[in-house]
């Protein structure tokens, strides 16, 4: 574990996958789908927290199987907050869908001075908000991520954030044991020329 510089910092939380083709030990199997098919094969997940500013790999967490990011994230998110100390300005985090779960989000908004990037699910809940955005709704200058940057203007994708509110599920052992109205939260849409007025085709 790596102590934190001071001020807002930018963290990059993300699990790897690492078969282990072994008699010695004996592991939990794990689906993985990155080898062009899912296989189910014995495995660990490292989980790894990356300071994007710094360029620092922070903390690493190993477990048995696979998809597990949602069980680490926050166990390396209280973890940094602990070497970090009080008094400090915001940790902005950010996971793929990995970690989009109902009890992370419920877990993180228990910590004031964290704020989190994910991937929202297409749940029919979340679609009809987002169908309710209007394109005066989405912020009117567009901004390209970085990796795009290069490319001519005509295939550089440009995108648009909106703020709007999410219903969250949380589940336990296959219960739905918590429901929660949370925002505000960020839609971003894709779009190469401003939205019509009937508002974005997809968030």
């Amino acid at each position: 574990m790596k102590r934190l510089e001071p001020g807002p910092r930018r963290i990059s939380i993300d699990g790897h996958n690492l078969p282990r083709y072994t008699q010695l030990v004996d592991l939990e199997k794990g689906k993985i789908g990155n080898t062009g098919r899912t296989r189910s094969v014995k495995a660990e997940e490292l989980v790894w927290a990356f300071d994007l500013d710094a360029r620092l790999w922070l903390a690493m967490r190993a477990y048995q199987g696979t998809n597990k990011l949602s069980q680490g994230l926050v166990e390396i998110v209280r973890e940094l907050l602990k070497h970090r100390g009080p008094g400090q300005q915001p940790l902005r985090l950010f996971f793929d869908k990995g970690g989009s779960c109902g009890h992370v989000f419920r877990d993180l908004r228990q910590l004031p001075t964290v704020l989190f990037y994910t991937f929202a699910k297409r749940t029919e809940e979340n679609v009809r908000e987002w169908e309710k955005l209007q394109a005066a709704d989405f912020e009117k200058k567009p901004f390209t991520f970085d990796k795009h940057a290069d490319l001519p203007p005509d295939q550089r994708p440009a995108y648009r954030l909106a703020d709007t509110e999410m219903t969250i599920n949380v589940w336990e052992d296959k219960r739905l044991v918590d429901t929660s109205r949370y925002g505000p939260s960020s839609c971003m849409t894709r779009r190469a020329r401003p939205p019509p007025s009937g508002g974005p085709s997809s968030c």
